[in-house]
C-alpha cells in the first residue's frame, strides 16, 4: 500500500522542497568532498541523516529523487515500527495497523515522506528505539538494550529532542529497580552514554567547522519564552497545550471514535449526562462562531496548516469548490470531538473503582507504560515552551493512541462505530495521498518556470526570487540582512520572479500550468514575471 501510493503521487523531480535544501546541501558537499559541512540553515545535528542520505547517492550520485528515496523507505520502516511497538503491548493485528495507518498516512507525515526532511528518518529510529527499549524492559535482553541505545544515539544525531528516548530509559529503570545493584548501572551507562555523545558532538563541529548559525535556535527561544515572565510563560504554555491537544484529538480521531458508544453506554444511569458533556461543547462553538466570525480561526488556520502542510506554501485547495472556511472549522471540530473523547475516556476510566485499580497496579508494576507515559511528557515538554512545530506533534500519535487503548479494552468498540472508523481512515489516507501529489505537481511547475529561466534564458540565480527553497538552494547567506521591499529569502535582485498570483509592477513573461488530484478541473499555473523597467 505505501509503495503504491508512493507511485501514484510521483517523487520524481530535480528540487528541493522546503527546508530540505539545507540538509540536501550537505549530503551534496558530503558527496563531492567526502567532508560533512552543515550550512547555517541548520538547527539540529543532522549528522546521521546525512550519511544515510549519502548512502543512496553511491550509485549514481547527488539527486533529490535518491534523497526522497531515502526518506520514503524511512517511511516504511517506520509503518513497521508502530506496528510492531503497538503488538508489544498486546494490542490485537487491527488496532495495532489502524495506529501503523494513521501514523504514516497521517497528512503530514505522508507529505514530508516526499522530502529530506528529518521528521520521517527521525521518527523511524525513534520508535524502534522504543520498542527494543520496552522489549528490554519485558525480557531484560542486554541485545535489547544494545540495540536501543544505538537506535537513540541516531535520533539524537538527527534531532537532539531523540534524548528524551534514553533519559526516559534511564528513570524508569532506576525508579522501577528500586535503586539496585543492576538498574543503576544500566541508568548510569546511559546517561554517560548520551551525555558523551551531546557534550562530544558539539566540540566536535565547533572545531571542525563551527556551530550553524540556527543550531540554538531552540534553546534561544526556550529562552526567550521562560524570560517572558510568570504571565507570558503561562500564556504561551497555555495557547501550545490547545494546540497540542486539537492535534492529537483530529488526528487520533479515528482510533478512538469505536470506543465512544462502549464509553457513553456503559452505565445508562449516566447516560444523560455522558452525551451532554459529549455535544454541549459544541453548541458553544455554534453560538460563538455566530456571534463573534472568525473567533474560533486561530486555532482552525493552525490546524489547516497540519492538514495541507502549510510551510511548503501551497494551498491544495486553490480553484476547488470546497470552501478554505469549511475544512477550517470542521478542523476544529473533529479535533475537539477527539478531545472530548478522551475526556470521556478519562472520566469513565476514574469512575470505574475495580478497573481503575486494576489498571492502575498494572501501569506500576509495568515499566514499559510508565517509559511510554514519561516519554511523551519529556518529549512535549521543550515544544510547549520552545513553540509548537506542528510537524514535531506527529511523534506523539502512536503512543497516545496505544496509551488510549491500553485504558479502553482493545476489543471495546461497537461494530456499527467500525463503519465511521474505516471511513475516516480512507478519507485521511486519500486527503494524504492527494495533498502529496500536488505537493509534487506544484513543485515541479515552480521548478519548470525557474529551470527555464536559468538554463534557457541563461538569468543568473541572484537575479531570481524564485521563492525559499530556490534562493536557499543558490543564495543562502549566513547573517544576511533582507533588503527593504525584498523577500527575506536571500534575494539579492528581484528583476525575475516566479510566482502563483501577478505582482504589481511586474510582466507575465511565461506561464506553467499544472492540475492537482484533491481540486479536478481547477486550473493552476506558476508565472515567470519579469520587472518593467
Amino acid at each position: 500500500m505505501w509503495v503504491v501510493l508512493a507511485i501514484l503521487a510521483n517523487p520524481g523531480g530535480e528540487f528541493p522542497i522546503g527546508d530540505d535544501w539545507s540538509y540536501s546541501k550537505a549530503v551534496k558537499t558530503l558527496t563531492e568532498t567526502g567532508e560533512v559541512r552543515l550550512t547555517g540553515w541548520t538547527s539540529m545535528p543532522l549528522i546521521a541523516q546525512v550519511y544515510w542520505g549519502g548512502l543512496f547517492t553511491l550509485p549514481f550520485g547527488f539527486s533529490f529523487i535518491a534523497l526522497r528515496l531515502s526518506t520514503l523507505v524511512f517511511g516504511f520502516v517506520a509503518g513497521a515500527g508502530v506496528f510492531y511497538l503497538s503488538r508489544s503491548f498486546g494490542l490485537s493485528q487491527r488496532s495495532s495497523f489502524i495506529c501503523s495507518l494513521l501514523s504514516i498516512f497521517n497528512p503530514f507525515f505522508y507529505q514530508l515522506s516526499f522530502t529530506f526532511a528529518t521528521d520521517v528518518p527521525f521518527f523511524a529510529i525513534a520508535v524502534w528505539a522504543a520498542f527494543f527499549f520496552v522489549r528490554f524492559f519485558r525480557q531484560g535482553n542486554v541485545l535489547d538494550y544494545i540495540f536501543a541505545i544505538v537506535l537513540s544515539c541516531m535520533a539524537m544525531l538527527i534531532r537532539d529532542i531523540g534524548i528524551a528516548l534514553p533519559l526516559s530509559f534511564s528513570i524508569i529503570i532506576l525508579l522501577n529497580g528500586r535503586l539496585n545493584k543492576q538498574s543503576l548501572i544500566y541508568s548510569i551507562v546511559t546517561i554517560i552514554i548520551i551525555s558523551f555523545l551531546w557534550i562530544g558532538y558539539r566540540q566536535w563541529l565547533e572545531h571542525t567547522q563551527g556551530l550553524p548559525e540556527l543550531f540554538d535556535d531552540a534553546r534561544d527561544r526556550m529562552i526567550r519564552t521562560i524570560d517572558s515572565g510568570l504571565t507570558g510563560f503561562i500564556i504561551t504554555i497555555a495557547k501550545n497545550l490547545i494546540y497540542v491537544f486539537l492535534f492529537i484529538g483530529l488526528y487520533t480521531f479515528p482510533a478512538i471514535i469505536s470506543k465512544l458508544r462502549s464509553i457513553i453506554f456503559r452505565d445508562n444511569k449516566l447516560l444523560a449526562l455522558n452525551t451532554l458533556l459529549l455535544i454541549l461543547p459544541f453548541i458553544l462553538i455554534l453560538i460563538l462562531s455566530i456571534l463573534i466570525p472568525g473567533a474560533i480561526s486561530p486555532a482552525g488556520n493552525f490546524l489547516t496548516d497540519f492538514v495541507f502542510c502549510g510551510n511548503f506554501d501551497y494551498n491544495p485547495l486553490r480553484g476547488s469548490i470546497i470552501s478554505y472556511g469549511l475544512v477550517l472549522n470542521l478542523s476544529v471540530i473533529i479535533g475537539l470531538a477527539g478531545i472530548l473523547i478522551y475526556g470521556l475516556m478519562i472520566i469513565d476510566f476514574l469512575r470505574d473503582g475495580k478497573e481503575y485499580k486494576c489498571i492502575l497496579n498494572k501501569v506500576k508494576s509495568e515499566p514499559a507504560i510508565l517509559f511510554l507515559i514519561l516519554l511523551i511528557i519529556i518529549y512535549t515538554a521543550p515544544i510547549l515552551i520552545a513553540g509548537v512545530f506542528n510537524r514535531y506533534l506527529i511523534f506523539l500519535i502512536p503512543f497516545i493512541i496505544i496509551l488510549s487503548y491500553l485504558i479502553i479494552n482493545d476489543s471495546s468498540g461497537k461494530k456499527k462505530l467500525r463503519f465511521i472508523q474505516i471511513a475516516s481512515i480512507c478519507i485521511m489516507v486519500v486527503i494524504s495521498a492527494g495533498a502529496a501529489s500536488g505537493l509534487m505537481e506544484t513543485n515541479r511547475a515552480k521548478w519548470r518556470a525557474l529551470n527555464y529561466l536559468t538554463d534557457d534564458m541563461n538569468i543568473p540565480p541572484a537575479e531570481i526570487d524564485g521563492g525559499f527553497e530556490f534562493n536557499g538552494w543558490n543564495n543562502y547567506q549566513p547573517g544576511y540582512i533582507p533588503k527593504q521591499g525584498k523577500n527575506w529569502w536571500w534575494v539579492d535582485d528581484d528583476k525575475y520572479m516566479v510566482s502563483a498570483e501577478s505582482k504589481p509592477g511586474y510582466e507575465i513573461v511565461k506561464e506553467y500550468e499544472y492540475s492537482m488530484l484533491l481540486t479536478p478541473g481547477a486550473n493552476h499555473q506558476y508565472m515567470i514575471l519579469q520587472r518593467k523597467e
